[in-house]
C-alpha cells in the first residue's frame, strides 16, 4: 500500500489557519486572512484548535504568580 503526498489548495489554507490560531493569534486576525463573512464560520471551522487554546489558558492559572 503506497501512501501519496496529495494536498489540495483548501488542505494548506485550513493548516495555515489552525497553526495561526494554535500561536495565539486572534481569531479576528484569522477570520480576515482567510475571507471569512465573520468569525463565527472561522471559530466554527476550528473549534478543536480554540478548545485546546482554552485549556492553555487555564492551565496557566494553576502557575503561582
Amino acid at each position: 500500500m503506497r501512501l501519496t503526498a496529495y494536498y489540495r489548495f483548501h488542505d494548506l489554507r485550513h493548516t495555515s489557519a489552525t497553526l495561526l490560531i494554535a500561536q495565539g493569534q486572534h481569531i479576528k486576525v484569522v477570520q480576515e486572512r482567510l475571507r471569512h463573512k465573520s468569525m463565527v464560520t472561522t471559530a466554527d471551522t476550528h473549534a478543536h484548535v480554540l478548545q485546546e487554546t482554552h485549556k492553555k489558558a487555564a492551565d496557566s492559572f494553576k502557575k503561582p504568580f
